[in-house]
């Protein structure tokens, strides 16, 4: 098991962002956006970063920030090396944002693409649940998508 704590590990999650596997889910388009630990920062100053560690090490972090004013938006980015140590991350991260975000973020919502149904059974897994689509809104290689929304309300967790 693991815990979540707020990081400032800019070199890891830099790294994570621009693995060349993670780029490719992550990025729209046909253009590989690159990270630098300065885009790492500002988006830590946009919302929470937050790190999953076991045994002490950094396995991957969440990006959450705000998306309305009663909304936190979740963006996991775990290396495919360690996604076998991120199970219980997601639901300690909601627990984090139940426990430390400021009381007018009641909802905890992601967005994720339809062809990465691994990233939906995970987050299921860890406490979002289905709660509809977002039709042609992402564009992958060219080809508009779907979007799969999942949520947590607040007083639920």
């Amino acid at each position: 098991m693991g815990c979540i704590e707020l990081t400032n590990d800019y070199q890891f999650m830099t790294s994570v962002l621009n693995d060349a596997e993670m780029s490719e889910r992550v990025n729209e388009g046909d253009d590989r956006l690159l990270f630098n630990d300065e885009i790492v920062r500002k988006m830590g100053d946009q919302g929470y970063l937050l790190g999953w560690y076991v045994d002490g090490e950094i396995t991957g972090f969440y990006w959450v920030h705000g998306y309305m004013q009663s909304m936190l938006q979740i963006h996991a980015h775990f290396p495919l090396s360690n996604r076998k140590h991120s199970r219980g991350s997601g639901a300690e991260m909601l627990r984090w944002l139940r426990d430390n975000a400021p009381d007018q973020y009641q909802k905890f919502v992601a967005y994720i693409p339809v062809c990465y149904p691994d990233v939906i059974g995970f987050s299921k897994r860890e406490g979002l649940s289905h709660e509809g689509f977002l039709t042609k809104a992402f564009n992958k290689g060219g080809n508009m998508i779907d979007l799969c929304i999942l949520g947590a309300c607040r007083g639920a967790l």
